[in-house]
């Protein structure tokens, strides 16, 4: 609390001062606006090059989480997923890759196993891009916190369908995501998943709407544009 009471004298004493702010999401725009004039504040979102690609074919049944699980909301979100979603028939229809730092030490405090119902951990890599592009779908059990939803927009990007909580979408504009927010609403979307080529391609399409480096770019020079002439 003392820290949360610190960020916000902060956010009010020294934002209002800047002649124009950037903000990543529309629920960050409605917050400043409580003490920021609307005219300075401009929506450029988390945004990443159009030019990733897919290089790797579609692994059939294959399902990844990427995730920092050393931070505590995607532990969290791991091992809500682990005990109260999966189970044996998911594990006989999919097989689940835990992609990114600490996801091997997360699995075996979650389970005592370093492999478990056909999910294995692969630890840090060095692209993490081609695991998603190689997936029928990404899951994204997020149960709280917030975060860049980088590994959200790298899905769109790579025409990857997407399972998550709301919480996992949470300020990224599409209506192709599969959200489910209990845990049978979960296993049930997975149980119906059979990968969707369109579902895909419409995440991609919507990516390149809202957060490719084209669209954001103009969204920056009019940022810069409005700073420069204020008086």
């Amino acid at each position: 609390m003392q820290l949360v009471t610190l960020e916000q004298w902060h956010e009010r004493s020294y934002f209002s001062k800047a002649d124009a702010v950037l903000v990543v999401s529309h629920h960050d725009l409605d917050y400043h606006r409580r003490f920021i004039d609307s005219n300075k504040l401009f929506l450029v979102p988390n945004f990443l090059d159009k030019r990733i690609r897919r290089k790797a074919p579609r692994q059939q049944r294959l399902l990844v989480m990427t995730a920092n699980f050393t931070v505590y909301q995607n532990f969290e979100g791991l091992r809500w997923f682990v005990q109260e979603v999966w189970n044996k028939e998911l594990a006989g229809r999919f097989r689940l890759q835990l992609v990114g730092r600490g996801s091997r030490e997360a699995l075996q405090k979650i389970t005592g196993q370093a492999e478990w119902e056909n999910i294995i951990a692969l630890g840090r890599v060095d692209d993490v891009k081609q695991y998603i592009a190689s997936a029928e779908g990404v899951v994204i059990p997020l149960l709280h916190g917030s975060g860049t939803r980088l590994k959200c927009l790298e899905a769109m990007a790579l025409h990857t369908p997407i399972i998550a909580t709301s919480r996992g979408v949470e300020g990224v504009l599409s209506h192709h995501f599969i959200v489910a927010d209990t845990a049978e609403e979960f296993r049930s979307a997975l149980l119906r998943f059979e990968g969707s080529p369109q579902r895909g391609d419409a995440l991609r399409a919507d990516f390149m709407k809202e957060y490719s480096a084209a669209v954001n770019r103009r969204r920056l020079e009019e940022a810069i544009h409005f700073a420069r002439h204020v008086q």
